[in-house]
């Protein structure tokens, strides 16, 4: 718990076991029996697609901070 609650709070790479819990509770909402049957190939494809897609959002995050900034 404690490995979780630190990586999540510096934004460092998660713990094998919470990555499991986010895939099949929030990705594809199903057991770990179920996950495992999925193609690790296609499972990374997502994880990098998600990864691409926080990426994204903080670039705009910060894009946007910096709009606001020069308008003040």
């Amino acid at each position: 718990m404690r490995q979780t609650a630190a990586a999540l709070l510096v934004g460092s790479a998660a713990p094998s076991a919470y990555t499991e819990l986010i895939l099949c509770r929030d990705i594809y909402h199903c057991t770990p029996l179920e996950l495992d049957r999925i193609p690790l190939t296609r499972v990374k494809q997502h994880l990098a697609a998600l990864a691409g897609e926080r990426r994204a959002q903080e670039i705009m995050r910060q894009h946007e901070r910096q709009r606001l900034r020069r308008a003040r």
